[in-house]
């Protein structure tokens, strides 16, 4: 199992070492050497094998013409005729946006909700933010553009037509005359 001792590459390293480098066990690198994936230079008290071949085991393959990483975004300036948040309106942290939505709506969110709706967003639509000094802020009149941009709207009134209040008379009429039959029926 052995190779040459003469052909030896500089890098041998022990099997302890190859299992750390390779993020694998001791018995797993065992394995390898027993299926004549790594070779055994020498084996004098442990089995050295080479740390080139150790790393072109476990390295990934090179990609195949991957294409260059996208470049980001520049960010877009507001669009024209439309105000920017930060110049019309009265900014204020997230944190203070939850308190404002339990003192003007009574309603107890968490920071991590508005986080959110800031980032994720709800049905496609986010709340609009800024960052100021590091603080993410947003106002109340963008919490306010926010629910009724994600606030679904009210399903189909299901109104009443002439053919089913025609059809509800009819019913009842049907009804009714069941009720008189059964009384002439039971009468002595």
């Amino acid at each position: 199992m052995d190779a040459n001792p003469n052909d030896a590459p500089d890098d041998l390293i022990t099997v302890k070492e190859a299992a750390a480098l390779a993020c694998r066990t001791p018995s797993a690198i065992h394995r390898l050497i027993k299926g004549g994936k790594l070779h055994v230079w020498a084996s004098d008290p442990h089995p050295r094998v080479s740390r080139a071949e150790v790393v072109a085991l476990v390295a990934p393959p090179p990609p195949a013409c991957d294409p260059p990483p996208p470049t980001p975004a520049a960010p877009t300036p507001p669009a024209a005729g439309k105000p920017s948040l930060m110049a019309t309106e009265k900014l204020m942290s997230l944190q203070a946006a939850v308190n404002y939505l339990l003192e003007a709506r009574g309603v107890r969110r968490k920071y991590h909700t508005l986080y959110g709706w800031a980032t994720v967003g709800v049905r496609g639509v986010r709340l609009e933010t800024l960052f100021v000094g590091g603080c993410r802020t947003t106002s109340a009149e963008a919490l306010q553009r926010f629910f009724e941009a994600a606030t679904p709207p009210p399903p189909e009134p299901r109104g009443v037509t002439p053919e089913l209040m025609a059809r509800h008379e009819k019913d009842m009429e049907e009804l009714r005359n069941l009720k008189i039959r059964k009384r002439e029926d039971t009468s002595p």
